[in-house]
């Protein structure tokens, strides 16, 4: 099983994903056979989308959005595009297409390109996950969680993301290491296997799907290595003088970025500020951690509230 959907009449859709695979099964709330989507051009399901309509992301053929008809069902060809990896129902009438090896592609619902995303931009081939909200559009990669907007893509957080949900103000990521939240695209919560015992979540996204889900009080339900784990959270606010700096924890070596438009200065737990020099990217300052030593560091820029920021081995 690759994918799993569910429908207004709470009927679960089911994609498979093998040479042999028989196509989408489709069962009622309860687990039985409903009936089953066949005859279409490939048996490998990469994903599902129920929105105003159903879509699915086929292996090596594209997008095709899936008619019941008389006989059962029908699957009519929207997009050509022969590595897709996940396709969801965007705005205005819109599909947002993550392929394997083009990155980002958006189209209209006759199959039309309005947006492309490529591979050098994102720095990687692969989306994993891209979804729409309001004027901005949301994307997963294994190189990171962006949002654009306007023709500018604006980094949030590395690391590889394999699922993201929207609840209310919120997003809840789902990376390889990590559950984050950020509001207002500004991190406000990571959670890893530093500060929660329930997160550790390994599994490469090849090898699982879908395996994030909010339910309406925001309780986030998350797969991986581990199992299922239910986590309730009480969601933190935002305020105007937080600085947004990830990863943390951060191992000794990896790349710790501070949003900022100004250069944060670092300080050790005897307030001795530290010598460390950041590069500029856009809107954030990049530290290399290379020649820090393990401990507890404490982030200042003027006019913001100090973060603690904790290095490890």
């Amino acid at each position: 099983v690759r994918t799993i959907a569910i429908d207004d009449s709470m009927r679960i859709w089911v994609g498979t994903y093998s040479s042999n695979a028989q196509g989408i099964y489709i069962f009622d709330s309860s687990g039985k056979f409903v009936s089953k989507v066949e005859g279409l051009p490939s048996s490998i399901i990469t994903h599902i989308s129920i929105g105003r309509d159903t879509v699915v992301a086929l292996w090596q053929q594209g997008i095709y959005r899936i008619h019941r008809s008389e006989d059962g069902f029908v699957a009519q060809e929207i997009f050509r595009v022969d590595y897709p990896f996940v396709v969801t129902h965007g705005n205005s009438g819109y599909y947002l297409v993550g392929t394997e090896n083009e990155g980002l592609i958006k189209i209209d619902s006759s199959g039309n390109v309005v947006l492309r995303i490529t591979p050098a931009d994102l720095n990687s081939s692969l989306v994993s996950m891209a979804k729409e909200k309001g004027n901005k559009i949301y994307i997963g990669t294994p190189s990171g969680f962006f949002a654009y907007t306007g023709g500018n893509l604006k980094l949030l957080s590395q690391g590889i993301v394999r699922d993201f949900e929207f609840y209310k103000d919120y997003i809840v990521v789902l990376q390889d290491s990590s559950i984050l939240v950020f509001k207002e695209d500004s991190l406000l919560l990571s959670l890893t296997s530093e500060n929660s015992s329930k997160t550790n979540i390994g599994q490469q996204f090849y090898v699982v799907r879908d395996v994030l889900e909010l339910t309406e009080y925001g309780t986030i339900i998350a797969g991986g290595e581990e199992g299922i784990t239910s986590i309730k959270l009480l969601y933190p606010q935002q305020s105007q003088n937080s600085l947004r700096v990830f990863p943390n924890p951060c191992r000794k070596g990896e790349k710790l970025f501070v949003e900022s438009q100004e250069i944060p200065q670092v300080f050790d737990l005897s307030f001795k500020q530290l010598d460390y020099n950041p590069l500029k990217i856009q809107d954030l300052y990049c530290f290399d951690t290379s020649s820090w030593d393990a401990g507890f560091y404490l982030i200042v820029v003027p006019g913001k509230k100090p973060v603690t920021v904790i290095v490890k081995n």
